[in-house]
Formats: C-alpha cells, sequence, structure tokens
C-alpha cells in the first residue's frame, strides 16, 4: 500500500453535496456513482460546465475531490480556480495531518475507492500508532477529458486527517 503523512494547509473547496444518512443508499458507493454519473446527476458537469465525454473539455482535467463527512454526505469538489459555476456550496478541509493513500494509474474508481478504503480501516489504521480525527475522508482524483489520457493516467489518492493514539 502506498502511504504518506502529508501535513495539509487549510483548504477551501466548492461544489455541490448530497446527504447519504437515511436516503436509502444501500451502500456509500451507490451515491457515489450516481452523482459522478453522466446519464443522472453529472455532478462534475454542474461544476464546471463540461462533459467526460468531450475530449476537448479541458476544464474537467485536473484534480476533483470527494468528500466523505462520516455518513452525513458527499461532495463532489474542486478548487476555486477549476470551478466554472457559481452558487456551489463550500466546505473547508481542515489543517493538519492526514494519512494520504495512493492508487497506481489506470484503475476504476469505483473499484479502487472501496479496496482503499478496506485496507486503510481494517489493516492500516489498527496497526498504525495513529487513529483517525473526526469523521472525514478525502477521495482525491487526478483525471483528464480525453479518454486516452485518462484510461492511462488516472489514479486516485484518500486522506485521512489523523493523530497518533
Amino acid at each position: 500500500m502506498d502511504m504518506q503523512l502529508i501535513e495539509l494547509k487549510e483548504t477551501r473547496l466548492y461544489g455541490l453535496s448530497r446527504p447519504y444518512a437515511g436516503q436509502g443508499y444501500v451502500h456509500r458507493e451507490e451515491l457515489r456513482n450516481t452523482m459522478w454519473s453522466e446519464r443522472y446527476e453529472d455532478v462534475p458537469g454542474k461544476i464546471t460546465l463540461g462533459r467526460w465525454d468531450d475530449s476537448a473539455a479541458t476544464q474537467m482535467d485536473g484534480v476533483w475531490y470527494g468528500v466523505w463527512q462520516g455518513d452525513k454526505s458527499y461532495m463532489i469538489a474542486r478548487e476555486k480556480d477549476d470551478c466554472r459555476t457559481e452558487n456551489l456550496e463550500t466546505f473547508t478541509l481542515p489543517e493538519g495531518t492526514y494519512a494520504a493513500f495512493r492508487t497506481g494509474k489506470g484503475g476504476l474508481a469505483w473499484e479502487e475507492f472501496p479496496r482503499l478504503f478496506d485496507q486503510i480501516f481494517s489493516s492500516w489504521l489498527p496497526s498504525s500508532g495513529y487513529r483517525q480525527k473526526g469523521e472525514l475522508a478525502i477521495e482525491v482524483l487526478h483525471l483528464w477529458a480525453d479518454r486516452a489520457m485518462r484510461r492511462k493516467n488516472k489514479w486516485y489518492e484518500v486522506w485521512i486527517p489523523v493523530e497518533p493514539k
């Protein structure tokens, strides 16, 4: 597992969120998939006014965040300079120490994130000497609109705020 501890400065994100708790989703991945899907909610398209199926939509390129606030909600977000629309919700990632777990290139988010979360919470965290600080979990997606570039170069991270046990 590719992991490192990082010191994150307070980071303001802009995006759209949906509640998870009490909404009838069988698992968290169902909410995530619905929000990212062009056929359903297409939240990324609402943030940047682009589409993943348009390889010229370079506004879709770059870093995207999926913010889990425990089991309360999920937000798809970007930093301000990467947003192309107004009236977005804001969320501030708190400053602090995060355990950052990284995947290899080319995997599928819907396979990689559940695997990473399982490894983090069932293996790494219990034996690490750290505990999760709060309920926040950040998915970091490095993506491109061009399908060939995305298929070959995309990669993902999960950041968990931690503190020593």
